[in-house]
This record gives structure tokens, sequence and C-alpha cells, in this order.
């Protein structure tokens, strides 16, 4: 069989197995389980505030990070036009 028929069974297998849980809740036991638990809103809703903080921080810092590389490609763009300016210009 080649390798990936192999692999093809062993997924087939593990789908129809029941479920192995860590704390070995049985699986019939688990059927009757919810699927989904319902969480409060201001357990949700703490974590992205604080993560929207964080973002509008990060942004800010970006913002003036670009507002110094601007003005240090100033600078650099005017020191050279200043060196090209006086080189062409330079007696001789």
């Amino acid at each position: 069989m080649s390798f990936i028929h192999q692999l093809i069974s062993d997924i087939e297998q593990e789908r129809d197995a029941p479920l192995a849980y860590e704390d070995d809740t049985p699986s019939e036991v688990l059927r009757f389980a919810p699927k989904k638990v319902r969480i409060p809103a201001q357990i949700i809703d703490e974590p992205t505030a604080h993560l929207k903080r964080e973002v509008k921080q990060w942004q800010h810092r970006a913002e003036e990070a670009e507002a110094r590389l601007q003005s240090l490609e100033d600078r650099i763009q005017q020191i050279a036009d200043d060196y090209v300016y006086s080189r062409d210009h330079a007696p001789g």
C-alpha cells in the first residue's frame, strides 16, 4: 500500500474512532454537552478594547516615525543639493 493510501486509511480510522479526551470523558457523555459555550460580552470586550488601544498607540508611533524619517530625508536631500551646488559653483 502506498504512503498516500495508508495516510488516508489512518485518517479515516481516526475519524471513525471514539473521541479520546485528556480527562477521559466518554464520547457518549460529550454528545450531550453543548457545542458552544456562551462567553459574557465583558470578557470578550475588555481584551478587544485593550488591543484597540495598543493598535492606536502603535499607529501613533508609526506616524511619528514616518514624520521623523521624512524630516531626515528632507535634510539629506538639502545637504546633497548644497553639495552639488557648491561643487558646481566652486572656483576653478
